[in-house]
């Protein structure tokens, strides 16, 4: 499938994947950050990847975040 094809959509409460004019909308649990939101698309199996970070963590969750890549670098 050509990358061409594929449309993402990101919105602080849904993200919205358009495939060959065929639409798939995710509602998610609590807001993201848009401006922060990656979208990925592996060249070699073709997956797609969406990271989002959250709109609003608390400290917990920042701290658990920060050790996490932490330990990826």
């Amino acid at each position: 499938m050509d990358t061409s094809s594929l449309n993402v959509e990101l919105e602080p409460e849904y993200v919205r994947c358009e495939v060959k004019g065929k639409i798939t909308q995710l509602s998610l649990p609590e807001e993201i950050l848009c401006e922060k939101s990656v979208v990925q698309r592996s060249q070699t199996t073709g997956s797609l990847m969406i990271t989002c970070p959250k709109a609003n963590i608390t400290k917990i969750e920042a701290q658990r975040m920060r050790m996490a890549t932490k330990k990826e670098e």
